[in-house]
């Protein structure tokens, strides 16, 4: 009974964190819906983080830092649940690609952060081998740029990993809601981690958080950009703004509303855009399908979670 009970304070106080209010016909309710209790989305974090970690048997954390906000962000987070002498924070500059400011937005964070465990290697000789290893060398097209793209994430992904391994940390994501739902990243790339932190907060709440946690300013104000290539912005690439499209994902998604329901509010072409680039991407948040031949499959009748005893 008074778990049950405990469930339910929780429960409440969940929902006033975020906001939610039943009214959500006009545009200004559904942006006030948006918007998160800072605190407790902190203390969710924190605890979730050392709780998490803790039963994959480690103390440490190790992240890749782009000078973005979402990196910052989840450095935020992990700052906070294990302190900075154990968490890891890993920039990997490609030195044809990474513009002047990432390099300047990180260390703002490194000023911020000095006690982190900070390391720099520059991804372009590991990428330019790799892609003449391929025969992508010789070939500069723009129909080709995001293949490359991919590659350098996913050549990111490999130190990562690889550091994490040798300090024994545990690898964090900084995929938010937008990017997971949208699949706007690179599969096996920036994805692959044990933890999404900021999973479950839109991308204007990431920035919300950043405001809250008092990230430098100058992350806060830049352009989002993935920068796997020159002059990359993600609004532009996606052909709609964050605003715009967190409030569509958030009417359908969280508030259930039906596709139809938005379209005299977003245009019927906007919105089924977005419905067509989520349920593309759904096999991007996924494990890999498997063909049942066995009494239990996995990730069918098996699932059990890793914290159960067996």
């Amino acid at each position: 009974m008074k778990q049950i009970e405990k469930r339910e304070k929780f429960d409440m106080k969940f929902t006033e964190g975020l906001q939610v209010v039943e009214d959500y016909t006009e545009e200004a309710a559904i942006k006030e819906q948006l918007k998160v209790n800072e605190q407790l989305v902190e203390e969710i974090t924190t605890l979730f983080l050392k709780d998490e970690v803790e039963k994959f048997g480690f103390k440490k954390v190790a992240l890749t830092i782009s000078g973005g906000v979402d990196s910052a962000v989840v450095l935020e987070f992990a700052v906070r649940a294990f302190g900075e002498e154990n968490v890891y924070a890993v920039f990997l500059p490609h030195s044809d690609v990474t513009s002047k400011l990432s390099f300047e937005c990180v260390e703002h964070l490194r000023d911020k952060f000095p006690k982190v465990n900070w390391i720099e290697l520059d991804v372009k000789p590991i990428v330019e081998r790799f892609e003449t290893l391929i025969g992508l060398e010789t070939n500069r097209s723009n129909s080709e740029k995001l293949r490359r793209g991919n590659i350098t994430a996913r050549v990111r992904m490999t130190v990562l990993f690889d550091i994490a391994s040798a300090n024994e940390a545990v690898v964090l994501g900084g995929s938010n809601k937008t990017e997971l739902l949208l699949g706007y990243a690179t599969w096996y790339g920036d994805m692959a981690a044990a933890i999404y932190p900021v999973g479950d907060l839109y991308k204007t709440q990431v920035f919300q958080m950043a405001r809250y946690f008092k990230t430098p300013q100058k992350i806060i104000d830049r352009t989002p950009t993935a920068e796997l290539w020159i002059d990359q912005e993600d609004e532009a690439e996606l052909g709609i703004g964050y605003e715009v499209l967190d409030q569509i994902l958030f009417e359908w998604i969280d508030l259930r509303r039906k596709p139809r329901q938005l379209y005299e509010k977003y245009g019927q072409e906007l919105v089924n855009k977005v419905v067509k680039m989520v349920k593309q991407a759904s096999f991007k948040r996924n494990m890999p399908l498997i063909p049942k031949y066995s009494l239990r499959t996995i990730g069918f009748e098996f699932r059990m979670p890793r914290d159960v005893g067996v």
